[in-house]
């Protein structure tokens, strides 16, 4: 680092105009960058769970649907969805989305197919057929209000709640963005005369909420700028220091979203918490170089331009190497993420890494160029040293005369938070997930109270080799399996080819209701779905595939924790095998399944993330102190604050999702940071003859300021995000910043400790070059 200071130095001009192109070619990468979202922008197209996804997709020929549910009540200027008001609405609406390319069909109260009598045994009818509101449209809509092919989807038991149901050509994000943004548009003009439109729908759940993420992470950074501002003013008492910090991490976040953009990589909620954490993280190299610029240009006497060069060259070289260091091990702890099979968790893992080393090479040229070009003053830190070095003797004192003290107190602190571990549950709930301020939540719960449950189990079967799909037997386990699923706790009603078949058996015996059943041979039946394509092939390409080997059971579903998702899962599956003839193969996808699938990606990712990083982080220890022995010292203050936060998550029943369970593995590669510089600077007065005892205290009072402003600015960086409106966004920073503040008590105290304690054991010799 200090030969890359000393080059920008000697090249001022060349130096800046290089660090000038590079801004704005990774800015104009920054006009490539597109958002993506959905289950692939998450998983990836080739996940096996996207995969089973979108072959469900292509064989029932669309996409999951997006809802946008209303209801005929005050301010609305209907009383039931089936006033002239309402049907116009529906069918300008259904008219304008029908014609956009990513749309398959659209249905609605005003334009979906009703079944009702006729001479020839039933006919196709519509409330609003050729853009008039059909003149029997009373009568229509009293057989629709009773017709199970309508109530509970379309419209609700009382006729207050209506539906649009926009069917999606496939499940790609630009398709699905693109639809979703042209409902939207079409919903406004009814939304000023007084309809209130509530969305649902996975595709409208994915872009929303990541919608929501972004406007908490613009409105979240500012505040995380003013106290880490704040911080580092109240240690180097410069607010020159503080824009130049500022700046110098603002530029290092432009060319990691630059390289973005640059290699055609789109953002997602994912990558969207890159700017805030590369904020946080990435200051503090900038504060550790500024603290030593600030000794030594103090130290100076003088404040000329050869001596702030020489300031900045001496502060380099003294935590230059450390630093580096520091950012490989965050690096590290970010790179951990691409052992995911999670695309998103791999692409995060790489452009946070990268974001990082940005971070400590511009920390090493631009800043230093700042520094020396516009001067930051001499520091006024200095008067207060007198004060910090009392505090950093008192706390070597404490450590190192009271050793056993600590050790055995950190010793029970981990039996007990051990204990707390084992408390600990895996779980993830939508709804806690998102925040009940969350859009998606209150859109979510309208729809499950007035109309129908949010999310859906769909299931698609393949009919046993020589079976004929309209045979009693087919059909007969297929009604079984239809009966079987509104059991399950958690799922609720469920739809198949069984419900157009059975009302179209009912119209052909005369209406009757007693006639609402399957046909009594497969001749029937078959006869039956010959009638039914004939007069509209849509109504059961829905249920069925084409060359009728394949079937779809569409189950509506709670939005349930993950626990209870795996054991929905797990029954109906058992139940398939059981219970169903042998041949029948079932593919369990659709919402429920998916996210599932997806959250099951997440939580692993998190649990083999930790493990790398732990290994990885204690070589790159290792080889800066040349010492195995010091690195795993060095470990076990790292480790602690982890271990202490779980298990406090454990006993306090905190459950571990998708946010929280990734504390362990980023907060181990930035604790490790104040670790490195504490060991370094332990490890050169160790070779220059000190004991133990002595080297600890030269290390803290040479590092101890820095590493408690870096801990303070982490700390606070990371509690502003418990401002989030996600709830496991806001408990990802309480967590985080608890876990630094727990990391900076055990750098203090146990880890000088531990050297007093056992690092006498090993003569400075061992550890030399």
């Amino acid at each position: 680092m200090e030969r890359l200071t000393r080059l920008v130095l000697h090249r001022p001009v060349v130096a800046a105009l290089v660090l000038s192109a590079l801004s704005v070619f990774f800015g104009t990468g920054l006009l490539r960058l597109r958002a993506d979202t959905g289950f692939r922008a998450y998983l990836g197209a080739e996940h096996p769970v996207v995969r089973e996804l979108d072959g469900f997709i292509d064989r029932f020929g669309g996409g999951l649907p997006v809802a946008a549910v209303y209801r005929c009540a005050e301010p609305a200027p209907c009383r039931t969805v089936f006033d002239r008001s309402a049907l116009e609405m529906a069918a300008a609406i259904a008219r304008e989305l029908a014609t956009l390319p990513g749309v398959r069909k659209v249905e609605s109260p005003a334009t979906s197919v009703l079944l009702v009598p006729s001479e020839d045994g039933f006919a196709v009818r519509r409330l609003v057929e050729r853009g008039q509101v059909a003149a029997d449209a009373d009568a229509l809509a009293s057989r629709a209000a009773r017709d199970p092919l309508w109530t509970g989807s379309l419209v609700s038991q009382d006729g207050k709640t209506g539906a649009l149901v926009v069917e999606l050509v496939s499940s790609g994000s630009e398709e699905s963005v693109a639809v979703v943004n042209a409902l939207r548009d079409a919903l406004r003009r009814f939304e000023a005369q007084g309809f209130e439109f509530h969305l649902v729908g996975q595709s409208v759940e994915l872009l929303v909420t990541d919608e929501e993420l972004a406007a908490d992470s613009a409105r979240l950074l500012p505040v995380s700028m003013l106290l880490i501002a704040v911080t580092v003013f109240f240690m180097l008492r410069s607010w020159s220091a503080v824009v130049t910090s500022l700046v110098t991490m603002g530029i290092a976040t432009l060319w990691t979203f630059g390289t973005l953009g640059w290699i055609g990589w789109p953002q997602n909620s994912i990558t969207q918490t890159i700017g805030p954490l590369l904020l946080v993280i990435g200051v503090s190299d900038a504060i550790h170089v500024l603290a030593r610029y600030g000794v030594e240009i103090d130290s100076s006497g003088d404040e000329t331009l050869a001596e702030r060069r020489a300031a900045i060259v001496a502060a380099s070289r003294d935590v230059g190497n450390a630093c580096g260091v520091t950012a490989l091990t965050t690096a590290t702890g970010f790179l951990a993420f691409t052992t995911s099979g999670a695309e998103s968790f791999f692409r995060f893992g790489i452009i946070a890494s990268v974001g990082i080393l940005f971070a400590l090479v511009l920390s090493f040229t631009l800043l230093p160029l700042l520094v020396v070009t516009f001067p930051i003053g001499r520091s006024r830190a200095a008067r207060d040293a007198t004060a910090w070095d009392g505090a950093l003797r008192l706390v070597v004192d404490v450590a190192t005369r009271r050793s056993r003290t600590v050790l055995v107190l950190a010793g029970l602190l981990a039996c007990l938070c051990f204990w707390g571990v084992t408390r600990l549950r895996v779980d993830v709930d939508p709804y806690s997930l998102y925040g009940e301020h969350s859009q998606v939540v209150r859109w979510a719960r309208f729809a499950e109270e007035y109309l129908r449950r949010p999310d859906t189990l769909e299931i698609g079967l393949e009919v046993p080799l020589g079976w004929n799909v309209a045979s009693p037997e087919a059909l007969g386990d297929v009604e079984k399996l239809s009966a079987f699923l509104p059991t399950v706790d958690g799922l609720g009603r469920t739809r198949s080819v069984l419900d157009p078949l059975r009302r179209a058996h009912r119209l052909i015996e005369g209406d009757a209701p007693a006639a609402e059943t399957l046909g009594a041979d497969t001749e029937t039946n078959a006869q039956l779905l010959l009638l039914l394509s004939l007069d509209d092939p849509a109504l059961l390409q829905r249920w069925m595939s084409l060359d009728q080997s394949h079937l779809r059971i569409s189950s509506e579903a709670k939005k349930e924790p993950q626990s209870r998702r795996i054991e929905i899962l797990a029954t109906v599956e058992a139940f398939i095998r059981d219970e169903l003839a042998p041949g029948w193969r079932a593919t369990l996808t659709g919402p429920l399944a998916v996210y599932r699938g997806m959250v099951d990606e997440i939580q692993s990712t998190q649990l083999k993330t930790f493990g790398t990083a732990d290994v990885v982080v204690l070589l790159l220890i290792a080889v800066f102190v040349r010492s195995l022995g010091l690195a795993l010292l060095g470990m076990l203050p790292n480790l602690l604050p982890i271990l202490v936060t779980l298990g406090l998550m454990g006993v306090t029943g905190l459950d571990l999702d998708m946010g929280t369970a990734m504390v362990a593995s980023i907060v181990l590669g930035i604790s490790t940071d104040d670790t490195i510089h504490f060991l370094g600077q332990y490890r050169k007065r160790r070779l220059l003859g000190d004991d133990p005892e002595k080297a600890v205290e030269a290390a803290i009072l040479h590092s101890g300021r820095a590493v408690v402003t870096t801990s303070f600015a982490l700390t606070l960086g990371f509690f502003v995000l418990s401002l989030s409106h996600w709830q496991s966004i806001a408990s990802f920073g309480v967590l985080a910043g608890v876990t630094i503040l727990v990391s900076l008590v055990a750098e203090l105290f146990l880890l000088p400790a531990l050297l007093v304690s056992f690092g006498r054991r090993a003569p400075p010799a061992v550890a030399a070059p």
